[in-house]
């Protein structure tokens, strides 16, 4: 069964994040920039990540330490893995 949540990131970006509870995938959606990233990690798990990041207010490196920078950049800023390097170089772990 597929699974919709939607979040607001402390930005004010709007994102959807879309999987099966028991997947190993999840698809990222930014509303407000109409960007999408597929990570692979369970829904589950990004849910939990998210809340400790938001309303728990730990670190996006503590909370998603499963992601890569760029997966995280774009949690927080929308800018997609691609185009950060285009805009700024290699992204640094």
């Amino acid at each position: 069964m597929m699974t919709t949540l939607k979040r607001q990131n402390k930005m004010g970006l709007s994102y959807e994040f879309r999987g099966e509870l028991t997947g190993t995938e999840t698809t990222i959606e930014c509303v407000s920039l109409k960007k999408t990233l597929m990570v692979k990690h369970n829904i589950v798990q990004m849910n939990r990540a998210w809340f400790n990041w938001i309303r728990l207010g730990q670190f996006i490196q503590e909370a998603f330490s499963f992601l890569d920078a760029g997966e995280r950049e774009f949690l927080m800023t929308g800018i997609l893995p691609a185009e950060f390097i285009v805009l700024m170089g290699e992204i640094d772990e």
